[in-house]
């Protein structure tokens, strides 16, 4: 058998070929919907706990214009959650859209945070790790001065007062 050739991929969307992607934020303004006019399948069990998308008729959302678009597919759709409860669906997935960009948010920091410490071990001239009794002595000289800081700018600012 012949050997075939490998290619690389050619991108549609070069922007994600960027290493550092940033926390991607939705277009919508319906989260019940995301503004297709179908309520999203997660939200509609919470509603119609049996709720099978490919056996059942699709719910339309009525707390945006969106669901009027499905109209005119008369016996398809399901016009049963209200306003009301599309509008109580679009604040659990507002809510948890939030925790989610929360979590990522949360995740990426901490990377950041090991790999600035790793950065620091490698860069720090101390070949050990501090004893407590050093902790100590090195926050008490820290405080001492802070405390010498306050203090001259304090006299700084009463020599300014004086003249």
């Amino acid at each position: 058998m012949s050997e075939l050739p490998i290619l690389e991929p050619l991108a549609v969307r070069p922007e994600e070929l960027k290493k550092d992607k940033e926390l991607w934020q939705p277009t919508w303004h319906c989260f019940c919907c995301q503004d297709t006019g179908k309520v999203q399948t997660s939200l509609v069990r919470l509603v119609i706990p049996n709720y099978d998308s490919n056996r059942d008729r699709f719910p339309i959302c009525q707390n945006c214009n969106h669901g009027h678009d499905w109209i005119h597919l008369e016996g398809n759709y399901d016009s049963r959650l209200t306003p009301d409860i599309c509008s109580k669906l679009d604040a659990i997935a507002r809510e948890d859209w939030r925790q989610t960009t929360a979590a990522q948010f949360a995740k990426i920091k901490q990377r950041i945070e090991e790999q600035s410490q790793v950065l620091a071990d490698t860069k720090s001239l101390r070949t050990r790790a501090r004893t407590g009794e050093e902790s100590l002595l090195a926050h008490q000289k820290h405080q001492e001065a802070l405390a010498a800081a306050d203090k001259s700018a304090e006299s700084s600012e009463d020599d300014l007062l004086l003249r």
